[in-house]
């Protein structure tokens, strides 16, 4: 019996721009997509993506960034929503593991889940969201830094 190994992706984080390049120039040769390149801080912030389902992961996203109607440079703003969609498509609002935290820490978990949500429902606008008439704009704005979520709009759009 032979065992292949494959190591993960992330575990070759270095190999990331390359690998981008790779698929950028396939997609657009195989599938006729629009040529985008990324840009530095894009390749920076997905060097350091933890890549749970590895190189396939990298490929789709490739190809979903490439569907995508923006400039030719993917930027990392770019980069983060489609990692954000992602993550709130792929994952459950509340994992069962949750309960198994402290309070605090479950909260915390909780509060970031729900936000990250209410703003990709939004489209990143804080006002048409529930928090908004729960909280302040000041503090709605206040929990989003945080909680470490990234946002482009005020709370009064």
């Amino acid at each position: 019996m032979l065992v292949l190994r494959i190591p993960a992706l992330r575990d070759y984080a270095e190999d990331v721009p390359e690998l981008l390049r790779h698929y950028v120039d396939l997609l657009t040769e195989t599938e006729g997509l629009r040529y985008r390149r990324f840009g530095i801080a894009a390749q920076n912030r997905l060097r350091n993506y933890p890549w749970p389902d590895n190189v396939r992961e990298l490929r789709n996203l490739t190809r979903r960034l490439l569907l995508s109607d923006g400039p030719e440079e993917i930027g990392l703003e770019e980069v983060e929503r489609e990692l954000s969609a992602q993550t709130a498509a792929d994952e459950p609002l509340v994992k069962h593991d949750l309960l198994a935290l402290p309070l605090r820490e479950a909260r915390e978990q909780f509060e970031r889940a729900y936000l990250q949500q209410q703003l990709l429902l939004c489209n990143g606008k804080l006002g048409c969201s529930p928090s908004a008439s729960i909280w302040s704009a000041r503090t709605c704005t206040a929990n989003l830094r945080s909680l470490g979520i990234e946002f482009g709009h005020a709370a009064d759009d």
